[in-house]
């Protein structure tokens, strides 16, 4: 879930902790239940998010960062392990993901064009070595 948050771009959620009334995270819910795994998480609400890159968003100001297209991973080091899993994952859905951006039944040809760049950014981070241990597991929390 942290890799996904950082291919869009987005710094604004916390699966440790949220508001005061709510148990637990903040713009992802924790799914759980009869037959799902208790470690399922769905992220939601990418208004702040680089990929989105809406005219107000703005990032907190806690973050080392100026832009909100500007990525940076807040995933937690325990789960580096998992990282080199998660990026086959992300590279075998690659076509998938850009076939999202690239059907010309969808508006805004502009924005669809910036998102599957901001896409191509993602990839040559996890694909490269030096990137991803520079921008993704010397970032890690």
């Amino acid at each position: 879930m942290a890799l996904f948050q950082y291919m869009v771009g987005n710094t604004d959620w916390s699966a440790l902790r949220g508001r005061p009334a709510d148990r637990c995270c903040h713009n992802v819910a924790i799914l759980g239940g009869e037959g799902v795994n208790l470690n399922t998480v769905l992220p939601f609400d990418f208004d702040q998010a680089g990929m989105v890159n809406a005219p107000y968003a703005v990032p907190a100001a806690s973050l080392d960062i100026r832009l909100v297209t500007e990525r940076q991973y807040r995933g937690f080091c325990v789960h580096n392990h998992e990282l080199a899993a998660a990026i086959a994952v992300f590279n075998d859905r690659r076509s998938e993901l850009k076939a999202l951006f690239s059907r010309a039944d969808l508006p805004y040809p502009q924005a669809r064009k910036r998102a599957l760049k901001y896409i191509d950014g993602f990839y040559d981070t996890i694909n490269d070595p030096r990137k991803l241990n520079k921008k993704i597991i010397r970032n890690c929390r």
